[in-house]
C-alpha cells in the first residue's frame, strides 16, 4: 500500500466478530493517495481472494465502533 503513498495508520482487525473477517484500515496522509490506492488495488487478489476496497468515514480508528 505504501507505494500509493505515505500511510499515516494501518489497522488490521482482530476479526472477533464474522462480520470483520478480513477487514483492513489503511489511512492515508493525503486524499489523493488514497483514492490512487483505492483505484489501484481495485479488483486485485490477495491470498486467492478478491479485493473491495471502498473508503471510510472513519478519521480516528481509536474511536471507531462496530454499530
Amino acid at each position: 500500500m505504501a507505494k500509493y503513498g505515505e500511510i499515516e495508520d494501518m489497522i488490521v482487525v482482530d476479526n472477533l466478530g464474522d462480520h470483520l473477517v478480513g477487514n483492513v484500515y489503511v489511512k492515508f496522509v493525503t486524499e489523493e493517495d488514497a483514492e490512487k490506492c483505492l483505484n489501484g488495488i481495485k479488483g486485485r487478489y490477495y491470498a486467492g481472494k478478491q479485493i473491495f476496497p471502498e473508503f471510510s468515514p472513519v478519521t480516528d480508528f481509536r474511536e471507531a465502533r462496530c454499530r
